[in-house]
């Protein structure tokens, strides 16, 4: 229990590290992977590799590696993006069918959107969510608006700068987002905010 200024908040508190298994879903999900082994060293790890359909927006299941005892672990389910939650309910599958019971899965997201936090529930309703951010939309793309961009692409530099605003050119240079860096995640909300806030300034009248 937290004492704050207006009141006692109950939160829960992790399983110890050394129980528990941080899978991320590649590629885009390793930068939160490094960040959970520099805070938990001690953690199992897994992997899952699943790619989106661009043309269904159907996921693909590619590729999975899992500790042999992962069923006896709590399990952080990492992925920075949760659109559709096509591919978020595939790793759910993954790891329940290696004997991992949903209400033992916590899935750790850095932006959703509701459409795929409803599909998520619909499929796996015992598995919890932790997100830093909750969109309004998805586009004809499946893309969440305002959402990232293209969150591996963006955070291993490899979105070219033809394709982006000019505040999106000065704000996500790979010398400034890279694979490692401590502060990604925090960078790239708030440049998002950033970004969007000189979208909106650009096009109003003067």
């Amino acid at each position: 229990t937290v004492e704050t200024p207006c009141g006692p908040y109950t939160g829960c508190t992790l399983p110890e590290e050394h129980r528990i298994c941080a899978v991320s879903i590649l590629r885009a999900a390793d930068c939160m992977l490094g960040e959970v082994r520099a805070m938990m060293p001690s953690v199992a790890v897994g992997k899952i590799l699943i790619q989106r359909d661009e043309a269904t927006a159907l996921p693909q299941l590619m590729y999975s590696k899992l500790p042999p005892d992962v069923a006896t672990r709590p399990v952080l389910l990492l992925d920075p993006m949760l659109a559709t939650g096509g591919s978020a309910v595939a790793a759910v599958k993954v790891l329940v069918e290696a004997g991992v019971p949903p209400e033992n899965i916590v899935f750790v997201n850095v932006v959703c959107v509701r459409e795929g936090l409803a599909a998520l529930a619909a499929a796996y309703p015992a598995v919890k969510v932790v997100t830093g951010a909750i969109d309004p939309i998805l586009n004809e793309k499946k893309y969440i608006v305002p959402g990232l961009g293209d969150f591996g692409d963006r955070y291993f530099g490899e979105l070219p700068c033809a394709q982006l605003e000019p505040a999106w050119c000065a704000l996500t240079r790979p010398s400034s987002i890279r694979a490692g860096d401590r502060h990604g995640r925090t960078l790239m909300l708030s440049q998002r905010n950033a970004a969007l806030e000189y979208s909106e300034t650009s096009r109003r009248p003067p």
